[in-house]
């Protein structure tokens, strides 16, 4: 989509109005994967103004409620893929653009802790 979308400028506005700490950047299909850790866990051991993690996308994913254990069950579900691209968590106030992948933060002495090709 180009970022004069309406769903980019939607987001972009929003973001002067949010209250969070940070902000996630996923869709309602997509799932995060963090390897049994949490946001908060991350976020007090890996300080940072911008997160960049791997993503998984469930678009046509058929199990019940009671079915899902854990986002295991979700991952290894034959109807999710892994996407190449990534997907950015960052501080709500250093936020300048949001973009389908990625965002811009404001100043220049940015944090930025990459989960793409580690395990942490």
């Amino acid at each position: 989509m180009p970022i004069n979308h309406k769903v980019f400028k939607a987001q972009n506005l929003a973001v002067k109005h949010a209250t969070e700490t940070y902000l996630l950047s996923v869709d309602m299909d997509e799932f995060l994967y963090l390897h049994g850790k949490n946001l908060n866990w991350m976020v007090k051991k890996f300080p940072a103004d911008k997160y960049i993690f791997k993503w998984v996308m469930a678009p046509t994913i058929k199990l019940s409620p009671h079915s899902i254990h854990s986002i295991q069950s979700i991952v290894s579900n034959e109807g999710t893929f892994k996407s190449l691209t990534i997907k950015p968590m960052g501080k709500t106030s250093r936020i300048s653009l949001i973009q389908e992948h990625n965002m811009k933060l404001k100043g220049n002495d940015i944090t930025i802790r990459n989960f793409i090709n580690t395990r942490n």
